[in-house]
């Protein structure tokens, strides 16, 4: 089984195709700016490259947010506008649920996970995983809150958090001893992860397509100064 992953939920975007849970080929950009324009010729030439075509791929998955609203609209778009042209089926995969899926597979003996994503503004994205070993399971929502109450999410023992801003987080918890994991959002482990779940649940994950953005998007329709007479 081959899939065809998309990243773009934060700041740069990557695509891999995952052939039976392993890692096949990989392509990144790593310049924000470049999403929009860089994301379907990586795909065409990452496809290229291995002498496949869209004939060739079982499941497309992207990651659905949180991060970049504009980020996320481009990589939804994007797989969304190859499903209706192949008629694949899509999964989508959270940008928390990708990085604890990361720490996971390098951190085998941990069994809650923090993920947590730098959300700006003095604030994170986070939610609270356990690892069963093949698979997570949410303990918690996904939130968002200040960076400065991020301590009060860490009540259990021996809680591994997978961080895309290792540095920050340090900084905030002090002396604290939890262990910390730098994973950043990406294509593999999107990927890596739809293929799990895939093999646990086959098509019954397959649902409709919908962002995860928690916090509303900074853009908003003007407002109209018509008025009816």
């Amino acid at each position: 089984m081959k899939i065809l992953s998309i990243d773009s939920s934060v700041m740069a975007c990557s695509v891999a195709i995952i052939s039976d849970e392993k890692i096949y080929a990989v392509k990144e950009e790593h310049t924000p700016s470049k999403q929009a324009e860089k994301l379907v010729p990586m795909i065409e030439e990452l496809l290229k490259e291995k002498d496949l075509s869209y004939d060739d791929i079982n499941l497309l998955a992207v990651t659905v947010g949180p991060g970049s609203f504009t980020g996320v609209r481009i990589g939804m778009s994007a797989v969304k506008g190859l499903s209706l042209a192949t008629d694949l089926p899509i999964l989508g995969i959270t940008s928390l649920e990708t990085i604890s899926w990361q720490a996971a597979l390098s951190n085998k003996d941990s069994t809650l996970i923090l993920a947590v994503i730098n959300a700006m503004r003095g604030q994170v994205y986070h939610q609270l995983f356990s690892f069963t070993g093949e698979y997570l399971k949410e303990k918690t929502e996904a939130g968002i809150c200040e960076l400065e109450d991020l301590s009060s999410l860490l009540k259990e023992k021996n809680i591994l958090i997978a961080t895309n801003c290792a540095a920050l987080i340090s900084s905030v918890l002090g002396e604290r001893n939890e262990k910390i994991y730098e994973a950043t959002p990406h294509a593999t482990y999107a990927g890596l992860l739809a293929a799990r779940k895939f093999q646990l649940y086959g098509t019954e994950k397959l649902h409709s397509l919908e962002p995860l953005y928690i916090r509303p998007p900074d853009a908003k329709k003007p407002k109209s100064n018509f008025h009816a007479s």
